[in-house]
Formats: C-alpha cells, sequence, structure tokens
C-alpha cells in the first residue's frame, strides 16, 4: 500500500486504453496482407531468377547465330568473287584453274559447316523461345498479384493505421483523468511488467499475474480506502478493486 489517493477507475481505463493501443499497434505490424504480399513478391522473384537466365541463353544463342550468319555471307562473297575468276575468262591457265577450283570446294564446305551452325542455333533457340514465353506470361500473372496484394495491404493499412490513431486519441483522454504523478507511476510499472501496470482484483485474483493473494494480504487489500493505491503483493501492479 501507497497511502497514496488514487483514480482507480481512472487509472483503469488508462490501461485499457493503453491496452488497446498495443493491441492495434501489433494489428497494425502483423497485418496479414503484409504476409500475403511478402508470399506474392516471392513468388515473382522465383519465376524472374527462373527467366534471367533462360533469357540470357537465349540472347548467347542469338549472337552465335547472327555471327555464324555473317561468317556464311562472309564465305558467299568469297565464293562469288572465285566464281567470277573461275568463270569469267581472264584465268586460263591450267594450274589456276584447278587452284581456284579447290578453293571453291574448300569455300563451299566452310559454307555448309557454317550453315550448319546456323540451323542448329536456331533449332536450340526454338525450345527456349517456348519456355521463355511461358515463363513471361508466369511471371506478369505473379507481378499481377503482386499488384493486387500491394493494394490491398494499402487499404488494411489505412482501416488499421486509423484503428490505431482512435484508440492513442482515446487514450490521450483516458490519461487526462488521472493525475500526473499517478500516472508516472503507472507508467513505470507497465514498462517494467509487460505493458500491464494496472489489474483488476477479481475474487482473491491478480488479474496481471493471476496469482492468489495470500489471506492475511487480501484482507488489508480489501480494507484500504477506496482511494487508496494498492499494489499487489505478488506482482507490484496497480490493483483496481
Amino acid at each position: 500500500m501507497t497511502g497514496e489517493p488514487v483514480n482507480l477507475d481512472g487509472v483503469m481505463a488508462l490501461q485499457d486504453a493503453d491496452t488497446a493501443v498495443d493491441q492495434r499497434r501489433h494489428r497494425l505490424e502483423t497485418l496479414p496482407e503484409r504476409a500475403a504480399l511478402g508470399a506474392a513478391a516471392a513468388a515473382e522473384a522465383q519465376v524472374a531468377a527462373v527467366l534471367d537466365p533462360l533469357v540470357a541463353e537465349r540472347d548467347a544463342v542469338a549472337r552465335e547465330q547472327r555471327r555464324l550468319e555473317a561468317e556464311v555471307a562472309s564465305v558467299e562473297s568469297k565464293i562469288a568473287h572465285v566464281e567470277g575468276q573461275l568463270y569469267g575468262g581472264a584465268v586460263v591457265a591450267h594450274k589456276e584453274l584447278e587452284a581456284l577450283q579447290h578453293e571453291l570446294g574448300t569455300l563451299h564446305e566452310r559454307q555448309t559447316a557454317f550453315e550448319d551452325e546456323v540451323l542448329a542455333q536456331m533449332e536450340a533457340a526454338e525450345p527456349l523461345e517456348a519456355e521463355i514465353a511461358e515463363r513471361t506470361a508466369e511471371l506478369e500473372e505473379r507481378r499481377r498479384d503482386t499488384s493486387v496484394a500491394t493494394a490491398e495491404l494499402e487499404v488494411a493499412v489505412a482501416a488499421a493505421t486509423a484503428e490505431l490513431e482512435d484508440a492513442v486519441a482515446a487514450r490521450a483522454a483516458a490519461a487526462g483523468t488521472v493525475p500526473e504523478g499517478l500516472t508516472r507511476t503507472y507508467e513505470a510499472l507497465r514498462k517494467r511488467l509487460g505493458g500491464v501496470g494496472a489489474a483488476r482484483l477479481e475474487g482473491s485474483r491478480c488479474l496481471g499475474c493471476h496469482l492468489e493473494i495470500p489471506a492475511g494480504e487480501l484482507v488489508a487489500v480489501r480494507q484500504a480506502p477506496p482511494d487508496e493505491m494498492v499494489l499487489c503483493p505478488e506482482c507490484g501492479r496497480i490493483l483496481v478493486r
């Protein structure tokens, strides 16, 4: 016991208001919509992580195909030049004609080899393009899910924030009925005792610590004047009786 006059109803109203604020703040921080957005974003990132390497591989195949096509074009140009020499009539020496024919054969072989490689790159690109198209569609769907989850979270945050603001306002009104010194005592207890600085006495049990008050101490608690602040002998919280 402290002997200090106290507005027990006001202290309990303040405790109830603080509990409401804590509950609404916790709700704001742990909205299920936050988890839903996190899951949607993770699913989107997972698809993107699969898609990005596919695109990189497809692009590498495309670059190699362009390089090979350039080689084909270069060989075709050389073939045209050699054919011009071979069939243009300017070269008549037998050995020179044989050399040109040999070079032409070599160029045709190179052309065929490069064209086969171009075809191989085109074949390699086909399944990549198909999978990229599938994954791109999936990514767009995941992005839509993320967008919907974001919007739902914004709505939920706005509603929870409004509830928290109302609770904070109600807490301020409740605090206005409790003397400043008593408020400091209550808040110190609340900080030290897990958010509960005042608790009701129900029968012989403190609802703050949920312990039975020994009979001898309970008699003293019940005999204390109504405006005297009494602390629970078990947990030290302000007892509202």
